[in-house]
């Protein structure tokens, strides 16, 4: 075998990647099911992407790889009466830091392991009030 045919062969048997698994489970917040938003699962590896899914009604899918996943949940909700940024509505998050950019959330997938993960999560009055109103990607309106 020629050095090129061996690189391209292993090149090839390197792209499958891992295999993805199949989760489910539900979001609710103080109760109550998050009628829309994101779940995200970040590797530890900086090298693999994130897989995500979309909470619809409480309930969310994804493929998602092996190990132990760092979860993060984001949801918003419009605001009423809510001004109008470049053609979008000002929408509240209703996620603190805690539940995404600074989350703590983890999950382990594999062979053999759960594949449905439930996030029962809370806020405090103290942590709805901080939270920002935000119309375009970047723009805080609070």
């Amino acid at each position: 075998m020629t050095r090129a045919a061996v690189l391209l062969a292993g090149l090839a048997a390197g792209c499958g990647g891992p295999d993805l698994y199949d989760v489910r489970g539900r979001v609710t917040l103080n109760g109550e099911p998050v009628e829309k938003g994101v779940v995200r699962f970040v590797p530890a590896d900086p090298n693999r992407s994130a897989e995500a899914g979309t909470i619809r009604d409480g309930a969310y899918t994804a493929r998602v790889p092996p190990g132990t996943l760092r979860v993060e949940i984001t949801a918003s909700r419009v605001e009423p009466d809510a001004p109008v940024v470049e053609g979008t509505p000002a929408a509240r998050a209703l996620m603190p830091p805690r539940y995404n950019t600074a989350s703590a959330l983890t999950v382990e997938v594999g062979p053999g392991r759960p594949t449905e993960f439930d996030f029962p999560l809370t806020v405090t009055p103290a942590e709805e009030a901080a939270l920002k109103v935000v119309g375009a990607p970047g723009a805080v309106l609070k």
